[in-house]
């Protein structure tokens, strides 16, 4: 019996636990989503002009939200000022928490 462990309650494992953890964390997203609120899922950090204006486009025009205007700040990767970040999902420059 390499698939029932008996040390955990009904013989599941931790990977059962953490699945359903996912499905639930999916199942909130989506429902945010369908209100109209982005969870910024999708960022880019500012660089040395690694993507285009152009490419930015492309990643706006696949996200979530692409009728919503990007920051008018961005043109391209090297435009996003630093101690932000760009979601590409919305478009909208928010805070970098990592850049403290």
């Amino acid at each position: 019996m390499y698939d029932h462990d008996p040390e955990v309650p009904a013989g599941f494992q931790e990977a059962d636990f953490l699945q359903a953890q996912y499905e639930e964390e999916g199942r909130r997203i989506a429902a945010l989503t369908r209100q109209g609120v982005c969870t910024h899922g999708w960022l880019l950090g500012p660089g040395n002009g690694g993507y285009t204006a152009a490419d930015i486009a492309r990643m706006r025009a696949a996200g979530k939200f692409p009728d919503r205007p990007t920051d008018d700040r961005v043109t391209d990767q090297a435009s996003i000022p630093t101690g932000s970040i760009l979601c590409t999902d919305c478009g909208a420059l928010i805070d970098d928490p990592f850049a403290r």
